[in-house]
């Protein structure tokens, strides 16, 4: 292998955050700073390892990180931002279900005006003046925060890797100052915050460096052990030097080996006369500057070549080897510049884990929504015996959905029926049955193709119609003015609604299947030489009285599933337009996916014999 090769301890992260959570009080939760693609080493696979042993609240840096995050351990725990909720990030914040920590006015600002109703947390800046409001702004809008139920309130600690250091008193008692009394949910501690002691804690903690090994925890696992491989290995002479500049000369005769790394791929040249590497439990120091893509180590006292020598490993912890460079351990974590190997076992254990947690999520978010459509249609039906009744919106429903959807159904019919009888036609041909045309196209419009169209083309038109107009009434609150005015919304706006959609179904259906045989008649007779009289005796005498009723009542079946996604989605619409046009779409999708299910089934039931 030409490069290096970094093998990850998932269990030992996992550990290091069991670790840290036994530190605080059982009331107090553990989430996981997972920012920067986990500290280089892959967010999602880094944030699925610790979803098996109990994390629920993720931190990230920017919302753009959070994909990965929310794809790997799916919609059943919460990922918040750190950044807060920047230009450009409502939409991704909305579908990934994010948690901003909104951290000034302009943020809050933004927030309520675009998405209304959302979770979002506050930063406050107690002192270490980076992120979050200060006392002044947050005096400003505590009261209206507050009313609005924040998910989290948290400030960040400046030198909490130092014990000692006063600052971190003054920020707690600045941070209490600016919260105690009102109710809110806390966090204050990181991973050096942890280590301070349960009064830095509250409600919950956030530790990030402790994770992966690194300082102020110094009783975290090793986590990384990254190999680098030896290209070429060198007898140097008493006097010889190595490397650019000739930095390093033998002081007796030695042996250096050659690595593949440098500083093109994130190792500091400043490790160059200090920085050591490790075969085993034995350390080498390097020789020579640490160039582009090479650096040279002295072996001359290993007993034998090695392959690979390790930089990170149990013998050198990510602060080790900082500290050889004069930096922090935080600079060497970002090391997503190697390839990452992880157990293969593990992986694929985990990618199979995923696979069936997804899966079983879906099948739980599905039957939730089918239970509550089988509620909501239950709710509605419920009215139909009971005045007062509707007559006016009943009998504006059925001209919206059935007079005014003749046109595109009868076009659509018609079409579909011309292109069904070419397609039979040359179909049948190649078995030498081209007189099949007429028998096949009346079956197929009647018993498919004429109320499937119908269904859909009430989908594409009334479903998506009804959801965008209740939507916008429960938006400009003329819903919660019918409820003020003692008006039963699923009475008044759905029941005539779903009643019209189950008259005009049939009919249009009835309409559909007459078009489309009529569309096949015209070409088969005007294109392929088929005599008028024997096309229409052929069809009357093919269809039977299971073949009409079988349309008709998947005509008022499907009319009744576009009308009803139409009210539910529109009644359960969230704000503003973007809730308007997010129920808009969603309406439409449950309707045609339902519409061909009920196809389906009902196809089962009357043919199955």
């Amino acid at each position: 292998m030409g490069t290096g090769n970094l093998t990850i301890n998932l269990k030992g992260i996992a550990n290091n955050w069991r670790i840290l959570d036994t530190i605080s009080a059982d009331q107090v939760e553990t989430a996981a700073v997972v920012k920067a693609d986990g500290y280089g080493l892959n967010a999602g696979r880094i944030a699925r390892s610790l979803y098996e042993v109990g994390a629920r609240v993720f931190f990230v840096a920017a919302a753009e990180e959070a994909a990965g995050v929310r794809q790997s351990i799916g919609d059943n725990a919460t990922i918040c931002v750190f950044s807060g909720h920047m230009s450009g990030d409502t939409e991704m914040i909305h579908d990934l279900h994010l948690i901003p920590m909104l951290n000034s006015f302009d943020q809050l600002t933004r927030h309520l005006e675009t998405l209304p109703g959302h979770p979002f947390g506050i930063q406050l800046d107690t002192g270490m003046n980076r992120l979050g409001m200060k006392a002044v702004e947050w005096d400003a809008v505590r009261d209206t925060v507050v009313s609005l139920k924040p998910w989290l309130v948290m400030s960040h600690l400046a030198c909490a890797d130092e014990p000692e250091n006063l600052m971190n008193r003054r920020q707690l008692e600045v941070f209490k100052d600016m919260t105690d009394g009102f109710g809110l949910r806390r966090s204050l501690a990181a991973t050096g915050g942890i280590l301070l002691g349960p009064e830095y804690h509250f409600d919950l903690t956030r530790p990030g460096i402790g994770l992966y090994g690194g300082a102020p925890f110094v009783d975290a696992n090793p986590v990384m052990r990254l190999s680098l491989p030896v290209i070429q290995i060198h007898d140097l002479t008493a006097g010889e030097t190595v490397g650019y500049g000739g930095s390093w000369t033998a002081p007796a005769p030695a042996r250096i080996a050659t690595i593949a790394a440098g500083y093109a791929d994130g190792l500091l040249r400043s490790i160059s006369k200090t920085g050591r590497v490790w075969y085993d439990n034995i350390a080498c120091p390097i020789a020579g500057r640490v160039s582009m893509d090479l650096i040279g180590v002295d072996i001359t006292h290993l007993e034998e070549n090695p392959e690979a020598l390790d930089i990170l490993s149990n013998y050198q912890t990510i602060d080790q080897l900082a500290e050889s460079a004069n930096t922090i351990g935080y600079e060497i974590m970002p090391i997503d510049w190697l390839k990452v190997h992880a157990p293969l076992c593990a992986s694929m254990i985990a990618v199979l884990y995923q696979a069936l947690a997804k899966f079983g999520s879906f099948m739980v978010d599905l039957l939730s929504a089918l239970g509550e459509i089988i509620m909501f249609a239950t709710r509605t039906l419920s009215h139909l015996t009971r005045p007062p009744f509707y007559p006016r919106e009943f009998f504006q429903a059925l001209l919206n959905i059935g007079y005014l959807s003749l046109p595109v159904v009868g076009l659509t019919a018609f079409f579909t029926g011309g292109a069904l009888a070419l397609q039979i036609y040359s179909g049948g041909s190649r078995f030498n049955a081209p007189e099949v045309v007429p028998q096949i196209v009346a079956i197929g419009i009647v018993r498919e193709l004429g109320p499937v169209l119908v269904g859909l083309m009430i989908a594409a038109r009334v479903t998506s119609s009804i959801t965008a107009e209740l939507a916008t009434m429960k938006v400009t609150e003329q819903i919660d003015a019918l409820v003020t005015l003692s008006t039963e919304p699923f009475k008044y706006l759905a029941l005539p609604r779903v009643i019209a959609g189950i008259l005009a179904g049939p009919v249009l259906v009835s309409v559909a299947n007459s078009i489309g045989i009529f569309g096949g008649f015209f070409v088969a007779t005007q294109t392929l030489g088929f005599n008028p009289a024997n096309y229409i005796l052929n069809t009357i005498s093919f269809l039977t009285p299971p073949d009409i009723i079988s349309s008709l009542a998947k005509g008022a079946t499907f009319g009744f599933i576009a009308t009803l996604m139409g009210c539910y989605f529109g009644l359960n619409s969230g704000r503003g337009a973007q809730g308007v046009g997010t129920a808009t779409k969603s309406s439409v999708q449950a309707a045609a996916v339902l519409i061909l299910a009920a196809n389906f089934i009902l196809t089962v039931l009357f043919f199955s014999a």
